[in-house]
């Protein structure tokens, strides 16, 4: 039954109310967190019809949080083609710790690094102390928007990956996300004198969020956080508060309680990217921008500016020149005993400078449930996803419609959409505002941002011009970067979520394949079994552009001793089928196969 309610929300804003609906969890992490599989090779988290090529998103600089998992969080900054990420959450005995990774930036704009742990260095008010690394893990991390994304976990342990969901962390209120009114830029903060520690920093309006990452005294990790107000716009201070007893990074959802206030911090900032912290105990600190960025920065040099400009979120602006305000939308959610009513609107400064796009509709209990909404889900978050792209290339132009003309825009766009019941909204809302004179509002249209060097604008980003890259053997040049190639002393995982089960390989038709790729290695695996479960087979595919030579090793479920063996050309997207010793029995078949050689030919 193809409902006229429900089509006209899900068709546009369906995403979101899932979205809002998710937040209101009381904890319970089962929707939020999946098994994937052992570290030997994570298992693709995939939806049927998924594909291996998917773009991801680039993610904004902020704090990220899964509402449903609170007391824990995770701060993100990118600078270029790396992203630096770490968690504050707890071990299995209750005590605060923390780990961190730089991640590297994949061709399909996912992220992937190695998680580690510090220990040894630097407490709050003690004198300096280098810390020292150990690995705990791997880490990717993937973006459908910019605000929303997902990261996955495979422990060194050998305990199962986990899955956790991410979205942006709201500390202004009562509008979420506004526009910083600090001087300083948001993200790593550090003393290059002082290596080991860090703070991530990031101000919504004039509330701001800080985490502030060391050691205790016997030299275990820690944290504080703080909740802090601007007194000016390059001052900050507030109480530094611990917490203790909550959710590991593998384990299920636990409550936090507060263990101790150590004092007040405070933050003077002389430059958008210079400040002096003051500690606790009086110490003042020098504080730089960390930039983690070895081949790229997204950091700007420190500014001065020169009357009648004033130095504001990084940059130099007149004084009276009005600041726009990127919109965004915002959603109303109103639960009653029969099913919820959801409103929609653009805003500007908050919920209380709003243009209403959908009116408030309600959608029953049953109607949400209703599996024939699938596809207007999938239609309604590309055309989300769309609409925050087009406000992103207006931005990035420094072409701002007025309120008017963009609401007019989408609502227009939305209208008729619902009243064709096709799929024309993000044409129609692109044709609008080029015809209104906003010609970045089209992909088409050239986008130049600016850039800092050694960055060059391409494409409507900032990127840093390739240089060529020579490897001396043993490594071999892999997507760009010198690899040494396999056997390497890790573990492979995932290199490219939503690979399919390439169907060329489905030597029956109840044939249940799981697939993955290997990190520094453009090789994708498979081991393959029958619902009946009497045999299985393993599949190897070289998605290389040249010959290679391919060894792998076979893991059976029976038990039995490992199978090794090579190709020593196997031809550029060639497909092998390697011979299984123990794959007849109604318990055989491969239940893992890795990689332990990627040659070149």
């Amino acid at each position: 039954m193809y409902r006229t309610i429900l089509t006209a929300l899900s068709r546009l804003f369906s995403i979101f109310m899932l979205l809002a609906l998710v937040s209101c969890g009381s904890g319970d992490t089962s929707a939020n967190k999946e098994t994937v599989a052992p570290v030997a090779g994570i298992r693709a988290v995939t939806a049927s019809g998924a594909v291996s090529d998917t773009i991801y998103v680039l993610p904004e600089t902020g704090w990220y949080w899964n509402p449903a998992e609170g007391g824990r969080g995770f701060a993100i900054e990118r600078q270029g083609d790396k992203i630096f990420l770490s968690g504050f959450l707890y071990e299995s005995n209750g005590h605060p710790t923390w780990y961190v990774t730089t991640m590297e930036m994949q061709s399909n704009k996912q992220f992937i690094g190695s998680l580690a742990r510090f220990a040894g260095g630097q407490s709050l008010t003690g004198d300096y102390k280098g810390a020292t690394q150990s690995q705990v893990g791997y880490a990717v991390l993937s973006f459908t928007s910019a605000t929303e994304g997902t990261l996955y976990v495979t422990p060194d342990t050998g305990e199962n990956a986990i899955t956790v969901k991410l979205q942006r962390f709201p500390i202004s209120t009562p509008a979420p996300f506004q526009a910083s009114a600090a001087s300083f830029q948001n993200g790593w903060w550090w003393s290059d004198k002082e290596g080991g520690r860090g703070y991530f920093i990031e101000v919504q309006g004039n509330q701001a969020f800080i985490g502030s990452f060391m050691y205790d005294n016997a030299g275990e990790p820690t944290w504080y956080v703080s909740s802090a107000t601007l007194s000016a716009p390059n001052k900050l201070s507030g109480s530094l508060q611990e917490y203790a007893g909550g959710q590991t990074l593998i384990g299920g959802y636990k409550s936090a309680g507060l263990k101790a206030n150590a004092g007040d911090m405070s933050f003077n900032f002389t430059a958008a990217d210079a400040a002096t912290m003051t500690l606790p105990n009086g110490k003042p600190v020098q504080l730089s921008r960390f930039g983690f960025s070895t081949s790229t920065s997204s950091t700007p040099p420190s500014i001065s500016c020169t009357s009648p400009q004033i130095l504001q979120n990084g940059s130099c602006v007149t004084a009276t020149a009005p600041v726009p305000i990127r919109p965004v939308f915002y959603f109303t959610i109103t639960p009653v005993q029969s099913g919820n009513y959801y409103g929609v609107m653009l805003c500007y400064a908050g919920p209380y400078d709003c243009d209403t796009l959908v009116n408030s509709i309600f959608v029953s209990n049953e109607e949400l449930q209703d599996p024939d909404t699938a596809e207007a889900l999938i239609y309604a978050k590309s055309v989300a996803e769309e609409f925050r792209q087009i406000i992103d290339r207006l931005w990035r132009a420094k072409t701002y419609p007025s309120n008017t003309a963009l609401a007019a825009a989408f609502r227009t766009a939305i209208q008729n959409n619902l009243a064709n019941r096709g799929k024309t909204a993000v044409n129609d809302a692109t044709n609008y505002l080029m015809t209104a004179g906003y010609p970045a509002a089209s992909t088409a249209a050239p986008v130049t941002p600016t850039c800092y060097a050694p960055q060059i604008p391409q494409n409507g980003v900032c990127v840093t011009p390739p240089t060529p890259v020579t490897c001396k053997a043993p490594q071999i040049l892999s997507n760009g970067s010198c690899v040494t190639p396999l056997p390497l002393d890790v573990r492979p995982i995932y290199g490219a979520y939503g690979i399919a089960t390439p169907q060329n390989h489905k030597q029956f038709s109840d044939a249940i394949c799981d697939s993955w790729q290997v990190i520094g290695a453009p090789v994708v695996l498979s081991t393959c079994t029958t619902k009946s479960g009497y045999w299985g087979y393993e599949v190897i595919e070289n998605r290389s552009a040249t010959t290679a030579r391919i060894c792998y090793k076979a893991y059976f479920h029976s038990g039995a001793a490992p199978d090794k063996g090579c190709y020593s050309y196997m031809k550029s997207m060639e497909i092998m089928t390697p011979y299984c010793p123990d794959c007849a029995s109604k318990k055989g078949g491969a239940r893992q196969i890795e990689l332990t050689e990627f040659t070149p030919q």
